[in-house]
């Protein structure tokens, strides 16, 4: 049973490698035809690598890169969004992301934040989920660290010093868990998608009877409310609200 085992553990081995080593090939052939100026056959390359399970920021980055090239620009904002949503911090994929967003038709007037909740916003963006919840456990641990030099600790001088920097320290984890959470909320738990087709009229209803209310166009960004059948209720960054079909958006 341990030979088998071994055997298995072996094979897989292999496959990994071998799927490493495919995906290697896979992206430096996408690089060569984007290098060749050979835009869609690029887009096309990277976006098989995209459907086989692999996913970072630079591969929606170089997918939306190829996308742009080749003048198909809602797919190109989708690949830039996806890119900073598993890295927020990506600057090269914002400034392409606004380079993009200059050449969509719709020009939406974004309702305005309170100046507060707009910095709150700035600083959980500044890094990922993963890395908001890594430093929340650190400060945690670094807490009952200096707890237990608070009760082994004879100098009363030292005493003082550590309880009052645990105390701190675990006020910066919960914070730094409040911003996982909110990071997490931002990233994952509110979904938004970009107009594919190139005019979408949307209605007051899920129905073709809905009343028409007003187009958009290729390229636009809507959050993602709720979904009936076919049909989804999108917000504008205006505020609006209405109804579209499903086929008309690429989540993002």
């Amino acid at each position: 049973m341990k030979k088998i085992v071994l055997l298995f553990f072996v094979l897989l081995s292999v496959f990994q490698i071998n799927a490493s080593e495919a995906l290697q090939d896979s992206i430096k052939k996408a690089n060569k035809l984007y290098l060749a100026k050979n835009f869609e056959a690029s887009a096309k390359t990277y976006n098989s690598i995209v459907k086989l399970g692999y996913e970072s920021p630079e591969l929606y980055y170089n997918l939306g890169n190829a996308y742009y090239k080749a003048n198909k620009i809602a797919l190109a904002i989708v690949n830039y969004e996806r890119a900073l949503k598993l890295k927020p911090s990506f600057d090269d994929a914002r400034y392409n992301l606004d380079m993009a967003n200059k050449l969509i038709i719709d020009k939406i007037e974004i309702v305005p934040e309170f100046f507060l909740t707009t910095w709150f916003k700035a600083i959980i963006l500044m890094f990922s989920f993963d890395t908001w919840a890594y430093l929340s456990v650190f400060l945690f641990l670094l807490c009952l660290l200096f707890l237990g030099i608070y009760f082994f600790s004879k100098l009363l001088s030292f005493r003082k010093f550590s309880f009052f920097f645990a105390f701190f320290l675990l006020l910066m984890a919960i914070l730094s868990f409040v911003f996982a959470r909110k990071q997490h909320y931002y990233q994952v738990e509110t979904k938004y998608a970009i107009i594919y087709e190139t005019t979408v009229t949307l209605k007051s209803s899920p129905s073709e009877s809905g009343t028409n209310i007003f187009p958009l166009h290729e390229g636009t960004k809507v959050q993602m409310l709720e979904n009936i059948g076919e049909w989804t209720q999108v917000k504008v960054a205006d505020g609006k609200q209405a109804w579209l079909k499903k086929e008309s958006i690429l989540e993002i």
